[in-house]
């Protein structure tokens, strides 16, 4: 008889190990089976033993729980997607800035399971206020005066998130113990994903802002330095503007030039008829030879290569530190429009949780599902007593 209920145990092991958890009753009837032919003896008696306190007990405690003393809770869901303020419609996204979008949402999904969403909140205060009221039952509620760690593993089994990576789409779904606590739950998290993402590029818009507050400055001091040469260059040669000293000493040659002529027309017209050596013509050569020294002199002082005093030279070096002048006066006007951009943009909400679903107190209970949690937990339960079964058999029969 042991030789048989061995040989027996032992096929049964071989079919647990290929039919698996998922055959939960067929597991069940094979451990029952195995056992019966030992059903008189007080191995047989063990098992039902064994079975009933560890299997039927177990089970029907959690029924009575669950079916008289456990809480109802309220599943609030609610659906949103972050996106940029600068997006545009979806046909003309590009895959990497559908991408982005998507991480935006993953980023979110793991502030929700996080510890910093929890002190966000307000920490423990915030989950005992809703998860420790009165009427909640023991096992059901949050502990008093829990540590972070063991607040934000009972969070999340009562929040639940997932991301759709097709549409970017972030499900949430939040269990409280009144419909109302679902719905403000889920909403308070919403508040604080939707500060989370503004902060997201804060830093970025931080650093792009001081760095072109130095730009501006910086530019503000080269465009300081270059009117500051322009001003000792004036005050050097004591000119304000050598383009402007040009044309007037060209309008003062061009006079002259024409008086000159005059004078020589003069003299020749009257050639012959008044004597060269007479007081007219003697103030005439005179008037011309000062015409000419006068002409000479202008003309020196517009272009001669040996003095740098003159206006062709003070011109070249006028226009280099007008050039200066202008580079620095547009580099700092594009550094200044740079720079309120970027603050208007500091000023601006990037980023935005769209809320697509938002949620709502919830009408019904969405648990405690008595009867197909029982009944998981006697499968699951039948389960490992009937492996425990089989394996204290075949120990057993190798024993005997």
């Amino acid at each position: 008889m042991n030789q048989h209920v061995g040989a027996a145990l032992a096929r049964k092991a071989g079919q647990l190990a290929r039919l698996g958890a998922a055959q939960a009753p067929a597991l069940l009837r094979a451990g029952v089976d195995t056992l019966r032919p030992s059903a008189a003896t007080r191995g047989g008696g063990l098992a039902r033993a064994t079975f009933a306190l560890f299997v039927l007990l177990p089970t029907l405690a959690y029924f009575l729980y669950a079916a008289l003393w456990q809480s109802k809770y309220y599943v609030a869901e609610t659906r949103m997607v972050v996106r940029d303020a600068r997006d545009k419609p979806r046909a003309a996204q590009s895959a990497a800035g559908m991408s982005l979008a998507i991480q935006n949402s993953f980023v979110v999904l793991n502030y929700i399971k996080s510890k910093p969403l929890l002190v966000d909140l307000g920490g423990m205060t915030y989950l005992e206020a809703r998860y420790a009221r009165d009427g909640v039952d023991f096992f059901s509620r949050i502990g008093r005066d829990a540590s972070l760690e063991d607040a934000l593993a009972y969070w999340l089994k009562q929040a639940v998130a997932s991301v759709d990576v097709v549409s970017g789409i972030l499900t949430m779904k939040v269990a409280a113990f009144t419909p109302q606590d679902a719905a403000t739950i889920s909403q308070d998290v919403i508040g604080r994903c939707e500060k989370l993402v503004n902060e997201i590029t804060m830093r970025s818009r931080r650093d792009k802002l001081d760095r072109l507050d130095r730009e501006v400055a910086a530019a503000a001091d080269a465009l300081a330095k270059a009117r500051a040469a322009v001003t000792v260059f004036r005050q050097a040669n004591v000119l304000i503007d050598p383009a402007a000293r040009a044309k007037s000493i060209n309008e003062q040659i061009a006079k002259l030039t024409t008086d000159k002529l005059e004078i020589e027309s003069s003299m020749a017209t009257l050639k012959g008829v008044i004597n060269p050596d007479s007081p007219t013509r003697r103030v005439e050569r005179a008037r011309l030879e000062t015409i000419d020294r006068q002409i000479a002199e202008l003309r020196k002082s517009l272009t001669d290569k040996g003095d740098e005093q003159a206006v062709a030279a003070q011109m070249g070096a006028y226009e280099r530190l007008q050039l200066d002048e202008q580079f620095a006066l547009l580099i700092y006007s594009i550094a200044k429009n740079a720079y309120q951009d970027a603050r208007q943009d500091m000023e601006r909400q990037q980023l935005y949780v769209g809320v697509v679903v938002a949620p709502v107190p919830p009408q019904e209970a969405d648990g405690p599902r008595v009867f197909a949690k029982t009944l998981l937990l006697f499968s699951v339960l039948g389960v490992a007593w009937a492996i425990c079964a089989l394996f204290a058999a075949v120990v057993n029969d190798h024993v005997a």
